[in-house]
């Protein structure tokens, strides 16, 4: 069962796992993906006690973690990810 005053983070998380490059993924894009204005979606995350940063930090803090232990991606690849070449 889904709390509905979290329903924006979780869209901003399923931004992030589809992103290409999660780390260069900015708040005005991902705004423009859920048809938001930046000023809208920032209020938004706000009431959701959150925002865009911090949930962008937990994703890449969780997908290091995971990318690490499991083995399954090249050390090359997780710095992509995480917006380094």
């Amino acid at each position: 069962m889904h709390d509905n005053s979290l329903l924006l983070t979780e869209a901003v998380y399923s931004l992030l796992n589809e992103s290409i490059s999660p780390a260069t993924l900015t708040i005005d894009k991902c705004a423009l993906k859920v048809s938001m204005s930046s000023t809208s979606f920032r209020r938004k995350l706000n009431l959701e006690e959150t925002s865009f940063k911090t949930i962008q930090q937990k994703y890449l803090n969780e997908f290091c973690v995971t990318a690490l232990l499991t083995d399954d991606m090249r050390i090359d690849d997780i710095f992509f990810k995480l917006g380094d070449s």
